[in-house]
């Protein structure tokens, strides 16, 4: 017998191996080599019959035809040959352990059974499977399957059967486990310093492996291998009970065989092979999530990997993809994923409803697991490899914030999309470019895609370039603006919001002289803060005489009031609907039974709408984080300031950041606004920042930026 750990010099097939099947001589040296040891070690003639499919990670499956000259007999089987990573386990024990333990039924319908013992020389190995009672004609990988139906048939019935006929005997539950404990199980040592996962953040994208956050596309996720390393950035996430059973620990593309039916359209049969990791009492899932991103990541050599990577972040907000939002190239990848997510979530429904967050949270991390491993296979392109990292982050962010496991707010850049393309005509369409891979900026903060460079006064013809009708539509909907010279402030605003998302409350006042940039590096931070959740609203003072007393905060409840319902408006407001409901008088028309608030002295009116407005702004931003947004200040009346200072006092404990707007070259010692701001600075919530005017070099930036041209 020949185990995995065997050996032979390349020397010993030279002169007594048996002659190797032509058809095999386009293969490289190393498997051309073990298939002549195969053959001599087993005494047999191996001859394909057909290429079933050449993998992506560097194995190869075909169908062949085995005599064995002694005997006489002569089989078709499926060889594998493969070039398995440094002390991987044997894979004859596992499989055989598999089989035995496995419910006779399924083994015998969809576990291939190995033919010959394994062999291994130099490297490479080759693996003989035969599928018992059946003709191999017609069987494939699921990697050579692209009817989108098809491939639908194929994840709906292999996830459900993982579940429902595979683990239905084992299938068993851990109670209360941490999910860093989950992580580390499913990844053991690669999680190590050193190991492939490391040095892929470390040599390839030259980032720090120890930021706890990672920015993709100007959105924060968490860093997967710190969170699968530390326990302790996890904060106070409770534990859950996670689904545990057989794991067959490297479910690919290349190791499900299946058949469909002489019409196409019905699944004859499939059958699993490789079970060089199978584990019995695992938890469950992460074949599920394996098998996923290993049928995405050959997307990432034939499609726009920004697409790609809009696709696969979608997962941090949705498990099943809208179609509508799917780009056609990924359309049958989006609805494979779907229809095996679909199975579960039926799955979940029919049989333990009551952990239904728990066991999509199991889902969640062990898709942030698969994508870690995928991420450390150095078979893999780097842009596949990052491709992985990112489908890790990406459901890792949607179990933090299922969770309320706080994002981190010290990132490093990962990714960031580039369009520069030439127009017909020598017309050159230029946008910013990434963040480098091999750099790290000197102020780390979130960017967002595509964004133009300048003072608002400075980019009308930016906008007019980038705005162009002859660009992809999808582009033009990602466009915005770029600052320079706004890193500080950018990173000092991120990080108030990043606080008040985690529960402190923060107040950020931007001033600065008129066109200076308050109003657009406020508009950035929205952007930013309506893509880690929040709710933006804006409310603007008015400079002519004739506005309604608090008439920011009227514009900013009036426009929660509009999207919001009847029910969601009582359960909100409650007893204080009828004081807001005194400047906000649409809030009757969708509670008209409100009753008529008792008649008060003004002050103690006052009071009772302050409390009202702050109780209920509070109370909202636990559900969902609130970012208000109060432009031009200067000009606000005197009863909106005194509601801005008593919401001050009062908004420690929650998830709100206003954001102040106004020009200080136009404030008296006699303004009222000097006054309020005098006084807001003794809270602990409040923040101001100045800001200033551009550089001389970032001016040229801007330039080159929107024009193409580099000053000299």
């Amino acid at each position: 017998m020949v185990n995995s750990g065997a050996h032979v010099p390349s020397s010993a097939n030279q002169g007594d191996a048996a002659s190797l099947a032509s058809e095999f001589e386009s293969l490289s040296a190393d498997y051309q080599n073990v298939i002549r040891f195969a053959q001599h070690r087993h005494g047999i003639r191996v001859v394909p019959l057909q290429e079933l499919k050449g993998g992506f990670t560097g194995a190869f499956l075909y169908l062949v035809s085995v005599s064995s000259p002694g005997s006489g007999q002569l089989e078709h089987l499926v060889l594998k040959l493969d070039r398995p990573s440094a002390g991987e386990p044997d894979e004859l024990e596992r499989h055989k352990r598999a089989l035995e333990q496995a419910p006779p039924d399924f083994a015998r319908e969809h576990m291939a059974e190995v033919a010959f013992d394994r062999v291994e020389l130099d490297g490479a190995i080759a693996i003989f499977y035969r599928i018992a009672g059946e003709s191999l004609h017609g069987f494939r990988p699921l990697d050579a399957f692209q009817q989108q139906s098809q491939v639908q048939a194929i994840f709906s019935v292999v996830n459900r059967e993982i579940l429902t006929r595979w683990n239905a005997v084992a299938a068993g539950f851990d109670q209360a486990v941490h999910p860093q404990s989950l992580l580390s199980r499913w990844l053991t040592d690669r999680l190590g310093p050193e190991r492939n996962i490391e040095k892929f953040f470390k040599e390839v994208r030259r980032i720090d492996a120890d930021r706890p956050g990672l920015i993709v596309q100007g959105r924060v996720y968490p860093n997967p291998l710190l969170f699968a390393r530390e326990a302790d950035l996890w904060g106070r996430a409770r534990p859950i009970d996670a689904i545990v059973g057989f794991q067959h620990g490297d479910m690919n593309v290349n190791n499900v065989l299946v058949k469909f039916g002489e019409d196409g359209a019905n699944l004859e049969s499939y059958y699993l092979i490789d079970f060089a990791f199978f584990e019995e009492r695992m938890p469950l899932l992460y074949d599920q999530a394996y098998l996923e991103i290993a049928f995405l990541l050959p997307y990432v050599a034939t499609v726009d990997f920004a697409r790609w990577v809009d696709l696969v972040t979608g997962f941090a907000s949705q498990d099943i993809p809208d179609p509508q939002r799917v780009p056609i190239e990924l359309a049958g990848a989006a609805a494979a994923i779907s229809a095996g997510r679909r199975e579960f979530d039926q799955w979940i429904r029919a049989n333990h409803m009551s952990l239904t967050d728990d066991l999509w949270g199991q889902y969640w991390l062990a898709a942030t697991a698969a994508g870690l491993n995928f991420c450390g296979k150095g078979g893999l392109s780097e842009q596949q490899r990052l491709g992985a990292l990112i489908f890790a982050a990406a459901h890792l962010k949607r179990y933090c914030e299922k969770f309320g496991v706080p994002l981190p707010v010290d990132f490093a850049h990962l990714y960031e999309a580039s369009h520069i393309g030439d127009e017909p005509g020598g017309r050159t369409v230029v946008s910013v470019s990434p963040m480098p891979a091999t750099a790290e900026p000197e102020i780390n903060l979130p960017v967002q895609p595509t964004r133009v460079i300048g003072r608002e006064e400075e980019t009308p013809e930016a906008d007019d370039l980038l705005s162009d009708s002859r660009l992809d539509p999808r582009l033009n909907r990602d466009i915005g603006r770029v600052f320079v010279g706004r890193q500080r402030e950018l990173a000092e605003l991120t990080a108030a919001l990043e606080q008040a998302i985690s529960g402190q409350g923060r107040l950020f006042m931007l001033v600065g002289e008129p066109g200076i940039g308050k109003t657009r590096t406020t508009q950035e931070l929205a952007s930013y803060a309506e893509n880690r959740g929040a709710k933006v609203f804006w409310g603007r003072c008015y400079e002519e005489e004739g506005a309604p007393p608090y008439w920011p905060w009227v514009q900013i409840m009036r426009s929660y009031v509009q999207q919001a319902s009847a029910e969601q408006l009582t359960t909100e407001m409650g007893a204080g609907a009828a004081d807001i409901a005194e400047i906000v008088p649409e809030i009757r028309v969708k509670l008209p039974d409100l009753e008529t608030p008792p008649v008060l002295e003004p002050e103690a009116a006052r009071f009772r709408l302050f409390d009202s407005i702050t109780t209920f702004l509070k109370d909202t931003s636990q559900s969902q984080p609130l970012m208000l947004v109060l432009d031009d200040l200067h000009w606000a009346d005197r009863s909106s300031l005194l509601l801005l200072e008593f919401l001050a006092r009062e908004m420690v404990e929650s998830r709100l950041l206003l954001v102040g707007c106004y020009r200080d070259i136009e404030l008296s010692r006699q303004h009222p606004l000097t006054e309020t701001s005098a006084r807001l600075s003794r809270e602990p919530v409040f923040r101001r920042q100045a800001l200033g005017g551009l550089g001389q070099d970032e001016l040229g930036q801007f330039i080159e930026a929107t024009t193409g041209i580099q000053p000299s």
